[in-house]
């Protein structure tokens, strides 16, 4: 009688062990597509910061910039290197073109491109 209670007892064990294998396994393939995800959407940010750039006329031409809420004013070398159809193709929901600077109204990304712009 003992030894069948143990050897039941036993094969409980290894379903709890094998359950718990189990939980790590899917836990560990979750994290790994979840840390793919945020690399994937790091890279298509940059390259959509690097065309709104590009848009602008190049790094060259900003001379200076300054996020505010949802907007990014710039100073530029040449205003007639911007391109409008691009930028609105690049996320930009409106252009605000003054004598001296400009104002793109993009959104939430609006940080995010002014460290992009200064880290370049």
């Amino acid at each position: 009688m003992y030894l069948a209670n143990n050897f039941n007892l036993n094969w409980l064990y290894y379903i709890i062990g094998a359950v718990i294998v189990i939980a790590v396994i899917i836990i560990a393939v979750v994290l790994i597509v979840k840390n793919n995800k945020k690399k994937a959407y790091f890279r298509e940010r940059r390259e959509a910061d690097n065309k709104i750039i590009l848009a602008l006329g190049g790094r060259d031409n900003i001379l200076t910039y300054k996020a505010n809420g949802s907007r990014l004013s710039l100073t530029l070398k040449d205003y007639t290197l911007v391109d409008d159809e691009e930028l609105k193709k690049c996320g930009v929901a409106s252009l605000i073109k003054m004598s001296n600077k400009i104002t793109l109204v993009i959104g939430e990304e609006t940080k995010e491109i002014e460290q992009f712009l200064s880290e370049q």
